[in-house]
Order: structure tokens, then sequence, then C-alpha cells
């Protein structure tokens, strides 16, 4: 979420985001953005994808950890950070 966001102000939803239980969740605000975070600082947001959810989306030790088997990944959504990780090499 950006730190300026007009829209849905970061307070707002930081209250909603600690209502949702959930056994790994974890908030991001970006820097210099506003309600549209990946056109006003989308190099942040790839390596917010890149660094923490791919890497976490890929770790299968900790996956099973926190899920058991079979444990589901949403591979349309971990197709597209592949593409980015693939793009940094």
């Amino acid at each position: 979420m950006g730190e300026s966001d007009g829209v849905t102000p970061p307070d707002l939803a930081k209250n909603y985001f600690e209502s949702i239980n959930s056994p790994h969740k974890e908030f991001f605000t970006v820097e210099k953005s506003g309600h549209y975070v990946m056109v006003n600082n989308s190099k942040a947001l790839e390596n917010i994808l890149v660094n923490e959810v791919y890497s976490y989306m890929t770790d299968k030790k900790l996956l099973l950890q926190r899920y058991g088997e079979p444990y589901r990944c949403n591979s349309s959504f971990l197709s597209v950070i592949s593409s980015l990780v693939l793009d940094r090499v």
C-alpha cells in the first residue's frame, strides 16, 4: 500500500489488515507512493514481490510446515512474479 494513499488511508487499511486471521501475513507500505503503487513506485513494488512474496511462495519447506500437504499457491500470480525474477537474472 502506498504511504500517501488518499483513496484508502494507510491507517484504515492497517486496521483492517490486523483483523484478518491468517497463519502468515505481512503488511507492506511503499514509500513515495499513493494509491497506484505500481505506477508511483513500481521498483519498490517489484522488490517486495520478488524479495518477499516470491521467496515465501517458493519455499516448499516453509509451506509444508505452515499448511501441510498438499499446499496451494496461486499459479498465475506465481508465474507473474517468476517472470520478474527471471528478468533480473
